[in-house]
């Protein structure tokens, strides 16, 4: 004969406090779909409790099972005493009829995304996982497609390429601009833009114009694409290099900083040719305060590789000088000159920027101290050359994409290379530890 054990909600809240204490861990899972019935092994019981009794029944048979009966769709917590005040919990999980069914076809629909997963939630099937964002629109119309089923899928973060800028600031000799092979926009109105690249031939070898009577693409064609055999030394200089090394050691140009900058595709690198000096000023309350602010030339390079082999730059320039017009206790205040441009070009290919600083921007070195000691651009205000008129500063901007796999080789292979370097020290071999390290 059955037995069958009546709960009273009463007990409920009492019963519930002495289970607090148990994790999440402990409760056994069991699902079932409307219409189905569930034995279960418990052994002897001494009393049971159900958490929604509209959800679920649960009766003790005398065979020792538990019979679970499901009512209505939704979850509910169980829980069964045995002998020894010993608990038994379960989390009951009652489905809509079918939903197992249900499940097993909207997995076999979304079995391409691999990245994807499904549970049921009472009467629904929540989706979770990523996507491609190629693939986001496909996946939206095909989950729309699908009754009950809600999505929490996410697209894949696009991971974007590293590009890399190479910033040289360079003094020139202004009789010599023109023979740096620039491209130079001179109808421009404010600072000049212009461009300067490699020929191209193949991903393994280049080929560098030495001057404009050859037609390198008759050479090009000779030099089969990926060609191991064509393999150029390091250092092969482009032709810019070639020139700034003429103009450099016949005293009509130098560099004053080659700084090398790294930022994502779509997002901006800042590089500052000058530095902080220091500007006092009068707060609310009457107090002398000294503020530092940015002095010289700072430029923010924002480039965006399109994925078809180009890279759009923004250059934004911002140039301040003093300004003797407005004086703050004897100091005077900074005047801030601003330009904007958007280039398009190849990775190699440089930019170049100039007309950023004029004399007039150095004749007030005097008015502040320590004004020719900063970085770059004191060394420019130095310079008799400059002042005179004689030379102007050039931007020369750089810009290559990073392979990141290639350089994640490099990397292994460097390691690989030390780690061999340190095994030979510690055999006594003839290299030093300061060389391995």
């Amino acid at each position: 004969m059955n037995r069958k054990i009546v709960f009273l909600g009463i007990f409920l809240p009492v019963i519930l406090a002495f289970t607090a204490n148990a994790t999440a861990s402990d409760l056994t899972q069991v699902s079932l779909n409307m219409g189905d019935i569930q034995l279960l092994e418990v052994g002897e019981v001494v009393r049971l409790a159900v958490g929604d009794d509209e959800v679920v029944t649960a009766t003790i048979l005398d065979t020792g099972k538990m019979m679970l009966i499901p009512l209505k769709p939704g979850d509910t917590e169980l829980v069964v005493w045995k002998t020894g005040e010993r608990q038994q919990r379960y989390r009951v999980q009652v489905l809509a009829s079918n939903m197992s069914d249900k499940k097993a076809i909207v997995d076999a629909i979304l079995q391409n995304f691999d990245r994807v997963s499904s549970r049921i939630v009472v009467d629904k099937i929540v989706l979770e996982g990523m996507v491609d964002p190629t693939d986001v629109d496909g996946f939206e119309k095909l989950v729309a497609s699908l009754e009950n089923v809600i999505s929490f899928v996410k697209p894949v973060p696009e991971s974007k390429e590293m590009i890399r800028l190479k910033v040289q600031v360079l003094e020139v000799d202004k009789r010599y601009r023109k023979d740096l092979g620039i491209d130079w926009v001179d109808s421009a109105e404010g600072p000049l833009f212009g461009t300067i690249g490699t020929f191209r031939s193949n991903p393994v070898y280049r080929i560098f114009p030495e001057n404009d009577l050859v037609d390198w693409r008759e050479i090009q064609g000779l030099i089969p694409i990926s060609d191991k055999d064509f393999y150029p030394y390091s250092g092969l200089a482009t032709t810019l290099t070639s020139r700034l090394d003429f103009l450099q050691e016949n005293g009509a140009g130098r560099i004053l900083a080659e700084p090398n900058l790294s930022t994502r595709s779509g997002e901006s690198a800042t590089f500052l040719a000058g530095g902080e000096i220091p500007f006092p000023f009068t707060d609310s309350d009457g107090q002398t305060v000294v503020e530092f602010r940015e002095y010289g030339v700072r430029l923010e390079i924002l480039p965006t590789a399109d994925g078809q082999g180009n890279i759009v730059s923004t250059i934004a320039a911002e140039v301040s000088s003093i300004d003797t017009a407005v004086t703050v206790l004897g100091v005077p205040g900074l005047l801030i000159r601003e330009t904007e441009s958007t280039v398009n070009i190849k990775p190699g290919d440089t930019i170049a920027i100039s007309g950023l600083l004029s004399t007039n921007d150095t004749r007030n070195i005097d008015s502040i101290p320590l004004l020719g000691e900063l970085p770059i651009i004191g060394a420019l205000f130095r310079s008799e050359s400059f002042q005179e008129q004689r030379t102007e500063i050039i931007f020369l901007v750089t810009t290559e994409i990073v392979d990141t796999t290639q350089q994640a080789v490099r990397s292994e292979k460097l390691q690989k290379h030390m780690d061999e370097l340190r095994e030979i020290r510690g055999n006594g071999g003839i290299f030093s530890e300061q060389l391995a390290d």
